[in-house]
């Protein structure tokens, strides 16, 4: 079932009786009062159907186009149950070139339609329908992250619409969302690692998913934080370096106080911050997000649902909609005079700074054999000389932090401008950016622990996600000489087609990145490499036919076509296929 069949699965939930459908319609969708019901039929098509109870029921309904819900439950009430009726709109509805039903358009309420509602709305439409009308007893029910892009308190209740078929209905949902996971009784959930049952409990699993920040004890930090400003950055170090630039010039910036939270990248920024907007906290506290000035920050901070920046003041507001607050913001790293390229919280520093941490780095690096490339360890000396640099700044004094006061400035700038924020009442929940890592698992927001007295605040549930960072030598551990020796093939060739080409290496894939895009993926198995290429399905020409459509399928790349491969036979077909990725 996909979106296609939104109007069967509502019409057909109108129709029913039964006393737990009609809750799920009028407590979850919210639908009242159904206007009218109109069709759109194919007459031309009938044709291509042979006599069956499918076109049989078309062609009573088709006398009319428009039907009031009494009149229609009149009409076809004496001949079909409800089950019927559904299938058999089903099966005129789905042949795409010959299809005798062309539409259902369902008004209700005040002439709202399907359009009208939530993409999580919708989605429990769709499982309702596909539980109570599709399957039978004996069906299997898998669904893919069936909470994908669903607001926090939808996700609750993807689990709530199970209750009524636990006892009757297989069900199988793989999640990322520590929600789903805790709505979830324990003998219920598994934990599946390339492949595998891992042998968890719930805690543990929910730490897995949702990376090392959310922990019992950072969960209470974030809902006991007390100062009027959250600020939410995209990793640790820029917690660290920011709390040490704050002590040394506070006399300066007196009337600044701030609880920083680190999310674990950029891309988990802008879906927290609408989900703690959606969810109308009422705390008055000022919400504001701070980027990498790179390309990965701006493209972020665009795509976040920001406003576009107002007289170069330096930041940006979050996207009004229907809820008006006014205590949202978000802006990238100033970048300090005369810094033309990229800018990260290190270059705030005197390059001198950052060149004694990098030759530490480089001195311990280089203390020790290892079979590492050269290009892995290039980047463990930048990855350890920026977490040096951060730990050295807590001895730093007030002038080596000058060009923090910038950074400040802005933030000052927004909570002089903005600090009378409006008490809205409390409904409380923040969302979450779910899938932070492969880990599927399924969950609600961590119990609150047992010990210890917990701060009163109106946010009842909030879930930051931390990615853990990984490496190729990771992926490696497990593969055989053959198999690590073909992927340092292909991983040499892919660089090759880009000079900006970037190795990622993920929890379960390694990501080839070039253009700000995934091009390519790669899985190293024990005795073949997965290969997924990132076109949409129809988009990629393969004259040799060798990669498999997953468009239909869960995988673990990004992209809809996959190739297994065993040597390197195919490797210069294959770089043209992946090239044909490449913006």
């Amino acid at each position: 079932l996909n979106k296609f069949y939104w109007h069967i699965s509502l019409l057909a939930l109108l129709l029913s009786d039964s006393p737990d459908n009609i809750y799920f319609l009028k407590n979850v969708l919210k639908i009242g009062k159904v206007n009218k019901i109109k069709f759109d039929f194919n007459k031309g098509n009938y044709s291509h159907y042979k006599s069956n109870a499918a076109l049989q029921l078309i062609e009573i309904l088709a006398k009319k186009t428009e039907y009031e819900i009494d009149e229609f439950k009149e009409t076809l009430e004496l001949l079909y149950d409800v089950n019927s009726i559904y299938k058999y709109l089903y099966l005129a509805y789905t042949p795409r070139s010959s299809k005798i039903l062309n539409d259902i358009t369902i008004l209700f309420n005040s002439n709202l339609t399907l359009k009208e509602l939530s993409e999580g709305e919708k989605k429990l439409l769709l499982i309702k329908a596909a539980l109570e009308f599709a399957g039978q007893e004996d069906s299997l029910f898998i669904l893919d992250e069936p909470d994908a892009h669903v607001h926090l308190n939808n996700k609750e209740q993807i689990i709530k619409s199970f209750e009524p078929y636990k006892n009757n209905r297989q069900i199988v949902i793989t999640t990322h969302s520590p929600t789903i996971t805790q709505a979830i009784q324990d003998e219920n959930v598994y934990m599946l690692i390339a492949g595998k049952i891992e042998d968890r409990n719930r805690q543990e699993i929910i730490e897995e998913i949702t990376g090392e920040f959310w922990n019992k004890h950072q969960q209470n930090s974030f809902l006991a934080a007390k100062k009027p400003i959250v600020l939410l950055v995209e990793g640790k170090h820029d917690k660290e370096h920011l709390t040490n630039a704050i002590k040394n010039l506070k006399s300066e910036f007196s009337s600044l106080h701030f609880d920083v939270f680190s999310l674990g990248g950029e891309s988990k920024i802008a879906p927290f911050l609408r989900g703690l907007y959606e969810g109308n906290l009422a705390d008055g506290k000022l919400f504001i997000a701070m980027y990498d000035n790179d390309k990965a920050g701006v493209d972020a901070i665009n795509k976040g649902g920001f406003e576009k920046e107002v007289d170069n003041c330096g930041y940006r507001k979050l996207l009004s909609d229907k809820l008006e607050h006014n205590n949202f913001f978000g802006f990238l790293l100033p970048k300090p005079t005369g810094h033309v390229e990229d800018c990260t919280i290190e270059n705030f520093y005197d390059m001198q700074k950052f060149k004694a941490a990098y030759e530490e780095a480089f001195i311990k690096e280089t203390g020790f054999n290892s079979s590492k490339s050269i290009d892995a360890i290039a980047d463990n000396i930048t990855v350890n000389a920026k977490s040096n640099l951060s730990v050295s700044s807590s001895t730093f004094v007030v002038g080596d932090f000058s060009r923090f006061k910038e950074v400040f400035k802005i933030i000052d700038n927004i909570y002089k401008q903005f600090k009378v924020v409006p008490k809205l009442k409390a409904k409380a929940t923040a969302a979450t950016p779910e899938k932070p890592t492969t880990a599927k698992a399924s969950a609600k927001p961590l119990a609150k622990p047992t010990k210890g007295k917990t701060p009163k605040t109106t946010v009842k549930k909030a879930i930051i996600i931390k990615a853990k960072a990984y490496t190729e030598e990771e992926h490696l551990e497990n593969a055989s000489p053959a198999i690590a020796k073909l992927y340092s093939e292909f991983r040499d060739e892919i660089v090759k087609l880009s000079k900006e080409m970037k190795v990622s290496p993920k929890k379960i894939r390694i990501s080839f990145e070039t253009g700000g895009k995934i091009v390519t993926d790669i899985s190293i198995l024990k005795k073949s490499l997965k290969l997924w290429i990132n076109l949409k399905k129809g988009e990629l020409k393969d004259s040799k036919n060798i990669a498999r459509d997953v468009s239909e399928i869960g995988h673990w790349g990004n992209g809809d076509y996959e190739i297994t491969i065993e040597n390197n036979k195919n490797i210069k077909f294959i770089m043209s296929l992946i090239k044909q990725a490449i913006v």
